[in-house]
């Protein structure tokens, strides 16, 4: 087999070139990284990746700083997202059952971009990207993926051998994450197929005779305040979860109160309780 050549820059890493040769590295295992410390003449037997100020995927060149590259919805590109469009489908079809990316595939590589692959991009290519988040006290720090794979750069940025073991620590880490996510896409399609099949709603409640990742698909129907189903945590059979407000927030609708005859768990940010009998977890 031929070999295959990841190009990028040298010296300070960032995460979109990192994630761009982890989905070539997920496609092929023995992809070569080479970190070039001279970028102006870049070698032409390889896929490139950040630098170049080319985007031609014919010749294999995936960099965004030619210009403010965007999707149809305008969010934009970087390397990652660049890759991703062209070989992000390889990735799933070498990691999914054929039936499932027959039928999945497309919604499965729009979920990983939407929920992974877009926000790389945007922290490295649009200046009006920014991250906050609050709690009852105030501002909080935020830690992103891109912030974490920026602390894996040695301080001597120019240690070239120092900085090739980092490269490929941060990639194994995003990796992992992606295969994670590729997995998510997949239960999430499928939760949505069978959730009618396994979903007993009352009211504003749903019982799950199964787990499944619901998350999405309740936000889609407001009349439930509360999902009931087998739980995860050892100290629990049963967990009862107040839904959120809204996609992605940690305010619920309807906070969970101690009532009297409850004597099983409740956390204290009132958004989850548990307990050993369904019924008490139903009244």
């Amino acid at each position: 087999m031929k070999e295959i050549k990841y190009y990028t820059h040298a010296g300070r890493f960032h995460c979109d070139e990192i994630t761009a040769y982890v989905i070539l590295s997920l496609i092929y295992p023995d992809v070569t990284l080479i970190r070039l410390t001279d970028i102006s003449t870049i070698p032409n037997d390889g896929i490139v990746g950040d630098i170049g100020r080319n985007y031609d995927p014919k010749l294999k060149h995936f960099d965004h700083h030619q210009g403010f590259l965007t999707r149809k919805d305008t969010y934009p590109y970087a390397t990652a997202g660049l890759v991703w469009k062209h070989y992000g489908n390889a990735v799933i079809s070498k990691y999914l059952e054929v039936d499932i990316v027959t039928k999945h595939g497309e919604q499965i590589w729009k979920y990983v971009d939407e929920n992974f692959i877009k926000a790389i991009d945007a922290n490295d290519s649009d200046n009006a990207y920014k991250v906050s988040a609050e709690c009852s006290a105030g501002n909080v720090n935020v830690l992103t993926l891109p912030k974490i794979v920026t602390m894996f750069n040695d301080k001597e940025v120019n240690n070239h051998p120092s900085q090739q073991t980092n490269f490929l620590g941060a990639a194994h880490l995003i990796g992992k994450l992606l295969l994670n996510y590729i997995d998510k896409g997949a239960n999430e399609v499928l939760a949505r197929e069978k959730f009618d099949a396994l979903s007993i709603i009352q009211g504003s409640i749903c019982v799950l005779i199964e787990n499944i990742p619901w998350y999405s698909i309740i936000h889609e129907r407001p009349e439930i305040n509360f999902v009931i189903e087998p739980s995860s945590h050892p100290g629990s059979k049963y967990s009862l979860t107040a839904v959120p407000k809204e996609f992605g927030s940690r305010e619920v609708k309807c906070p969970l109160e101690r009532p009297e005859w409850f004597k099983d768990f409740i956390h204290q940010g009132k958004w989850i309780a548990g307990s050993d009998s369904l019924m008490d977890s139903w009244k």
